[in-house]
């Protein structure tokens, strides 16, 4: 039997896809630090990246993702890790607007004061999405309501969990903040969405007691880059708690009493 071309290179997709199931599963795919696509060239890239994996998740397909990032991921068998050509990224981002990627679902991304949002990257990409700039009002349980209509599939934000970010209100200490903040997005996040955070001093799973609280769980949490905040965690809400400001309040303060440290 004579080999046809097209064979071999359908040899090399299968086995890319095998690959990438063997190493990750039903996991998210992700890369070493500081090697994430570089689709708009800024800290927004693994945020964005994750999006897109979360979108087929979130249908059921995730060989569809795989398939999708396939003819742009190289790999280094030696050292068991993927690589990226950089000047693939941007057919990756075309790709992602040609299969309109979040057809169906809902986004919204709560915007750091004097950091850029991604709405416009979604431009033709379907779904609906939604922002706002926490930097125009101190946004938190007892007003988000007043700014944010429903809930959404996916909810995210980068630099937003950070001191330098506008999540200051003058009134608690910024640790508290970024709880409520965290709060703030499980309420907004259907059962079984994802919400994803990266960079920020309160980007970590130090807090995965209080983020179990209100139904998120941790499945995902690394090193995106090598600079002292370059974390990302993925959160999946399990179930459809809703938390209220007083009941934070509660758990909070019953918290900050078995670790004044860590609740400050």
């Amino acid at each position: 039997m004579v080999e046809e071309p097209g064979d071999a290179v359908n040899d090399v997709i299968d086995s890319k896809l095998q690959i990438f199931s063997e190493k990750f599963g039903s996991d998210f795919v992700s890369f070493e630090k500081d090697s994430f696509p570089k689709l708009l060239n800024n800290d927004s890239d693994c945020v964005l990246f994750f999006l897109l994996n979360a979108a087929f998740k979130l249908r059921g397909d995730l060989m569809g993702f795989y398939r999708m990032i396939e003819p742009y991921v190289e790999f280094d068998h030696a050292k068991g890790v993927l690589g990226f050509e950089d000047v693939k990224a941007n057919e990756l981002l075309k790709d992602a607007v040609r299969k309109k990627i979040f057809t169906g679902l809902s986004l919204f991304e709560l915007v750091p004061k004097g950091v850029a949002g991604l709405g416009s990257v979604f431009s033709g990409m379907g779904g609906s999405f939604g922002s706002f700039n926490v930097g125009t009002a101190p946004v938190g349980l007892k007003n988000y309501k007043d700014f944010v209509k429903g809930k959404f599939d996916l909810t995210f934000s980068s630099w937003l969990l950070h001191d330098a970010s506008g999540i200051d209100d003058g009134l608690h200490s910024n640790v508290r903040r970024s709880m409520e903040m965290y709060s703030t997005f499980a309420n907004l996040t259907k059962i079984n969405g994802y919400s994803i955070h990266a960079f920020g001093s309160y980007v970590s799973t130090l807090y995965e007691t209080f983020l179990d609280f209100m139904g998120f769980r941790v499945v995902k949490y690394l090193r995106v880059s090598s600079s002292p905040y370059g974390f990302l965690v993925v959160l999946k809400k399990y179930n459809d708690k809703e938390m209220s400001y007083e009941e934070f309040e509660y758990i909070y303060k019953m918290l900050q009493g078995r670790n004044p440290i860590r609740y400050r």
